[in-house]
């Protein structure tokens, strides 16, 4: 596999991985905003979408940006292997870069000065336009450098009960959650917490329930010999065939089909 697993340059509107949890192995994620608002969630916590900020990311961590209007959002993306990043940081000395950047939970923000936000552009620029690994390495190590000497992180985006709502989600999702005991949860009225969560993650509490025990049982799928009924179990699902729906709708195919597809060698 490259060290580069993808990247882009001023990408604008929407992408299939908008409003659609997801993660990479071994791999971070920096993503530069240029264009557009919204949200960009990291696991258990909200950060604002805004032009100008820039989002490091641990990709093993669930993730999605929510922009609030596609065709206004303009970004450009790189999605390197860690093992990569480590290796260089490690070359030249630096240890603390990564845990400065990427903070202690997976993910971070900071919010880049008008000449500090027209070079990291121009660095993106660079990567488009000359893909040798060498020049790759050298202009995220640049990012990294030019972000990690920014002044501070742009203020926190304060979600309140939708944030601790996340984080409840996402530690308890083999439980059975009701929205009534979810809003007790987070001392919330039920109605105002759908309200503010569909508002900042683009999606229903339901379905975001639902989307974290997809994505959980596509890794014990991935990972473990477990047979597809223990797994539904394991991850929240009390009937076998609403799991078996479920999956279907969200990967476009039944759980058994997943296993074998993931299974089989890349030719």
């Amino acid at each position: 596999m490259p060290a580069f697993i993808q990247w882009k340059y001023r990408q604008q509107g929407k992408d299939v991985l908008n409003h659609k949890r997801h993660f990479f192995d071994n791999s971070y994620e920096i993503i530069h905003v240029l264009s557009g608002g919204g949200n960009v969630v990291c696991g258990d916590k909200i950060f604002p979408l805004e032009p100008a900020n820039i989002y490091f990311i641990d990709s093993e961590l669930p993730h999605m940006t929510v922009p609030s209007e596609h065709c206004e959002y303009i970004r450009s993306k790189i999605v390197i292997q860690k093992n990569e990043m480590n290796r260089l940081l490690t070359q030249i000395g630096d240890s603390t870069t990564i845990d400065t950047l990427f903070g202690t939970r997976g993910g971070n923000y900071f919010h880049l000065s008008g000449e500090a936000n027209d070079r990291a552009d121009g660095l993106f620029l660079s990567m488009k336009t000359d893909t040798t690994p060498m020049n790759l390495l050298k202009n995220v190590l640049d990012l990294f450098l030019l972000c990690k000497a920014a002044t501070a992180a742009a203020p926190k985006n304060n979600c309140g009960a939708v944030d601790q709502l996340i984080g409840y989600i996402n530690n308890h999702f083999a439980s059975n959650l009701t929205l009534d005991a979810l809003s007790k949860t987070v001392h919330t009225s039920k109605y105002y917490l759908c309200r503010e969560f569909r508002k900042k993650t683009g999606m229903t509490i339901n379905d975001y329930i639902k989307s974290v025990r997809i994505l959980r049982a596509k890794k014990l799928l991935e990972t473990t010999t477990d047979s597809v009924s223990e797994i539904a179990l394991s991850v929240g699902f009390i009937n076998f065939s609403h799991f078996s729906s479920a999956f279907k709708d969200s990967c476009g195919m039944p759980p058994s089909a997943y296993r074998k597809k993931a299974a089989r060698p890349v030719s």
